[in-house]
C-alpha cells in the first residue's frame, strides 16, 4: 500500500513520538522510510555542510528505531523551507506517503500543524498521514494522542460522494486488503446546508445516501473480512467526525481533499482542515487527482 514513506522530522521529542507511531507502518506494507529534515536559509550563515552533517547525526536515534522494526531507512537533510522541500523530497525519493506530526492548535513547533505541516499540506500532491500528538501529564513528553497507532483496528471513512471522496475510498479498500478489522462508512447530512428549506426531505436524502453507502460496503466485503458499519447522522460534519475519534473510537480517519495538494481545502472552516487539526486519531488525507496524472 505504502511501500516507501517519508517522515517529516526534526530532532525534537515530538518527532521521536511520531517515529514511534510510524513503526506501525509495516502493517501498511511499508518496507522503506525516508527521514527528512530541513534547515532554514537563514541558518546557512557560514557552514551549511557542517550544519547538515550535525543534523544527520542527531537523527541516528530515530533511524535506529525504524530499522529495528525492519524498515530500511535513509536520512535526507536539505536546506530550504519545509513546505516546499518536503513534498519535493517525497517526489524525488518516490515516496507514496508523507507522515507529519501535529499538536493541533495547542503548541507550535517547526514540524507541527499550524506551522510546517500546514505548509506541507498546501504543496503536497502525495497522501499525507497526520499523527496527532499530546503532552503526557506525568512525563511532559509528546506522545501519540490515541491509545495506540493501530491503523487496522477501526478505519473511519468520511464521504460526501464527490470524486475526491471516491479517490480516498480506494485507500480504504487497500486498508481492508491489508487486514483492517473494522470500517465505518460515514456520510453526514449537513445541517447547515440543508437548512430549513430542505430539512423536510431528510428521509428522502437518507434513503438515497444509504443506498450509496451500501454499494461501498458491498465492494469492501469482496476485499477482506472487516466488520463494516454505516452511519448517516444529521448535524455538523466536523463535529460528527471528531465525535468518532478518541476514547476508543476510530484509530484512523480517511478523507479526500481538493485542489493542488490541499490548498483549496485549507481555508479556516473547511472540514478536512478542522478534522486534521483536532482529530484524536491519525488522519489520512488523500489529494484530488492532479492534472497529467
Amino acid at each position: 500500500m505504502f511501500s516507501k514513506v517519508l517522515i517529516a522530522t526534526d530532532s525534537s521529542p515530538a518527532s521521536l513520538a511520531v517515529v514511534g507511531c510510524a513503526k506501525s507502518l509495516h502493517r501498511l506494507g511499508t518496507g522503506e522510510c525516508v527521514l527528512a529534515q530541513c534547515f532554514l536559509i537563514r541558518e546557512r550563515v557560514a557552514f551549511p555542510d557542517q550544519i547538515k552533517a550535525y543534523i544527520e547525526s542527531t537523527l541516528d536515534r530515530q533511524k535506529g528505531i525504524l530499522e529495528r522494526q525492519g524498515l530500511r531507512t535513509t536520512v535526507v537533510v536539505n536546506a530550504g523551507l519545509p513546505g516546499t522541500v518536503i513534498p519535493r523530497i517525497a517526489t524525488e525519493q518516490n515516496c507514496s506517503l508523507i507522515v507529519v506530526g501535529s499538536h493541533g492548535h495547542n503548541l507550535a513547533s517547526e514540524i507541527l500543524l499550524g506551522g510546517t505541516a500546514t505548509e506541507i499540506l498546501h504543496q503536497a500532491t502525495k497522501p499525507i498521514l497526520i499523527i496527532r500528538l499530546k503532552v503526557d501529564e506525568d512525563t511532559g513528553q509528546a506522545v501519540c494522542a490515541g491509545e495506540s497507532c493501530d491503523f487496522m483496528r477501526h478505519v473511519l471513512y468520511t464521504t460526501d460522494f464527490s470524486d475526491h471522496a471516491q479517490r480516498a475510498f480506494a485507500y480504504v479498500g487497500k486498508l481492508v486488503k491489508c487486514g483492517a478489522r473494522r470500517v465505518t462508512l460515514l456520510h453526514v447530512q449537513d445541517k447547515a446546508r440543508l437548512g430549513t428549506h430542505l430539512k423536510d426531505r431528510l428521509e428522502e436524502f437518507n434513503g438515497i445516501d444509504r443506498e450509496r453507502l451500501e454499494m461501498l460496503r458491498d465492494r469492501l466485503k469482496d476485499m477482506g473480512d472487516a466488520e463494516i458499519d454505516m452511519e448517516i447522522p444529521y448535524g455538523s460534519p466536523i463535529d460528527e467526525i471528531l465525535n468518532r475519534t478518541g476514547n476508543g473510537g476510530a484509530s484512523v480517519v480517511v478523507m479526500g481533499s481538493h485542489g493542488r495538494g490541499f490548498i483549496s481545502e485549507l481555508f479556516l472552516g473547511s472540514v478536512s482542515h478542522n478534522v486534521a487539526r483536532h482529530s484524536e486519531a491519525p488522519v489520512l488525507l488523500i489529494p484530488g487527482r492532479q492534472r497529467g496524472t
